[in-house]
């Protein structure tokens, strides 16, 4: 049992890290595309990534 989370632990981790970066990624594209809109469509979009 421990061995498996010796194993399953690492890669948690790494999905973990490739997820944030992807998220990190699609956060820096939506944010160029809000800027050309408002501030209340930059607040909602916020609000929508959350959820």
């Amino acid at each position: 049992m421990n061995k498996v989370k010796l194993i399953v632990r690492p890669v948690e981790r790494y999905i973990g890290c490739l997820l944030l970066r992807q998220r990190d990624k699609s956060l820096a594209i939506e944010n160029s595309a809000m800027k050309a809109l408002g501030a209340a469509e930059i607040h909602f979009a916020a609000d929508f990534i959350q959820y």
